[in-house]
């Protein structure tokens, strides 16, 4: 089953996972270190822990949206095709 036989919504929960993780990436990049967290006391665990959910977040957040923008998309396109019959 290519890309394209997939339906909108599922891709773009797979585009919108994609966007999560590069922008989520993008913000560890910008951290240089536990103050720019705002962690009172920060070990290497705690700072571990609180990026992995910080990337989980985006993660769940970019697939919701892409799913939902993906779905809005699916039935826009179908209407424009049903009424074009």
């Amino acid at each position: 089953m290519g890309w394209k036989n997939w339906s909108y919504w599922l891709r773009g929960g797979v585009i919108g996972l994609i966007l999560g993780f590069v922008l989520e990436f993008g913000i560890l990049i910008t951290a240089k270190s536990c103050a720019d967290w705002s962690f009172s006391t920060c070990s290497i665990l705690e700072n571990i822990i609180n990026k992995t959910i910080l990337s989980l977040a985006w993660g769940v957040v970019g697939i919701i949206l892409g799913i939902i923008i993906g779905w809005l998309y699916g039935k826009i396109k179908n209407r424009k095709q049903e009424v074009g019959k």
